[in-house]
């Protein structure tokens, strides 16, 4: 994915304690990790949108630091709002990924895993 799209800002959303930059089979895979459990966003766990607005504002925060732009100021709620336009979320629960992304403007993708039990 990388070699053909090296633009792209790769990002974890999670209610869990793992940070994905830190997991040494993932870190090259990820840009970033959002967790539910982060002093600076707990209590604001998936599928609350706050969360989802962290993990946008990291986003831009790393594509702004790749590309030059210009120095018009934006508030936080445009910046959130321009990320989540460009924004493909995947996840593998209704109600906490795929609900709380869409409101947000995000493009989504529900991944629906089968018992293999």
């Amino acid at each position: 994915i990388r070699e053909e799209h090296p633009h792209l800002v790769l990002g974890a959303i999670t209610n869990g304690r793992g940070d994905v930059t830190q997991i040494p089979r993932l870190h090259d895979l990820f840009d970033f990790s959002v967790s539910g459990e982060e002093p600076s966003v707990f209590p604001a766990r998936k599928p609350s949108l706050d969360i989802y607005r962290e993990a946008a504002r990291r986003a831009a925060k790393l594509r702004r630091s790749q590309t030059v732009t210009d120095s018009a100021q934006v508030t936080d709620d445009e910046l959130v709002a321009e990320e989540a336009r460009g924004w493909l979320h995947v996840g593998d629960d209704l109600a906490n990924d795929v609900v709380p992304a869409k409101a947000l403007g995000m493009r989504t993708v529900w991944v629906e895993q089968k018992d293999e039990g």
